[in-house]
């Protein structure tokens, strides 16, 4: 979905786990709890040739400092499918749809809250695994299909998505060779992902289609971020009954991050 290049584990030596847009275990506000506004973002590759640009809005905690917090990020993101030919096809493609209901950062706008749990009791260490979640709401978009006599073909359609994700990760430290001064992370993710749309929604786009508009599917991602020489990652998506929209395909993405200080 956390998100991606908040370097902050560096000066406060808390541990975190690069694994979205945002940090997935951002603990940032144990020591300054002001919003986070434009602090970050990402850019995706796919390998069916879709391109993804993300920016977190804004993130920030409710709930009472050093007790519980609840952390609530908002996110944009743009899509475009740089393989395609625009003098091609008739009927406009619905890539960017098969991919963004199972990529837990995609979404026009996406509200929501996320975090982890560590198996270790002193979280200043590197090495560490344990269990992170996510859940919100989003605006995706996808394009009519049909009839190629009816009016509202191609026309863009808008619709809410339900998100739910859980999951495991591992981290460990990284650092060039000879530079242990500049220590960074590497870590592993695996996540089961829950996508849910109305019905009628989808119907909206593909008139026939037979769906409850519940979608399950699974991640494996991996990732190094090393300040001032490599923040990256590679992440698999797989649905289990893939949507009938398209024809089913794993899904390979490659992002870059960057950070605004």
């Amino acid at each position: 979905m956390a998100i991606v290049a908040d370097h902050s584990y560096l000066k406060n030596n808390k541990s975190q786990v690069m694994d979205s847009v945002a940090t997935v275990a951002d603990l940032s506000y144990l020591k300054n709890n002001k919003p986070q506004v434009l602090t970050s973002g990402c850019f995706e590759l796919h390998n069916s040739g879709l391109i993804n640009a993300s920016v977190r809005l804004i993130r920030l905690y409710i709930g009472e400092p050093g007790r519980f917090i609840i952390p609530i990020t908002l996110y944009s993101a743009v899509s475009s499918n740089s393989f395609q030919n625009p003098y091609m096809p008739v009927q406009s493609s619905n890539e960017q749809l098969f991919v963004n209901l199972i990529n837990p950062h995609s979404g026009l706008l996406h509200l929501s809250t996320d975090g982890h749990g560590s198996s270790q009791r002193k979280r200043e260490r590197l090495t560490n695994m344990g269990f992170l979640y996510q859940a919100g709401v989003r605006l995706l978009s996808g394009y009519v299909n049909g009839s190629l006599f009816s009016p509202s073909m191609n026309s863009p359609v808008n619709f809410i998505n339900y998100l739910s994700v859980v999951g495991l990760y591992f981290q460990t430290a990284a650092w060039e060779k000879g530079n242990t001064k500049n220590l960074g992370l590497f870590w592993l993710s695996g996540r089961y992902i829950i996508s849910r749309t109305a019905e009628k929604e989808l119907q909206r786009i593909y008139p026939a289609i037979q769906t409850n508009g519940v979608y399950h599917g699974w991640s494996f991602a991996w990732g190094i971020d090393i300040s001032e020489t490599l923040d990256m990652k590679v992440i698999h998506y797989q649905y289990f009954k893939p949507p009938s929209f398209s024809s089913p395909y794993p899904i390979f993405l490659f992002s870059f991050n960057y950070a605004l200080n």
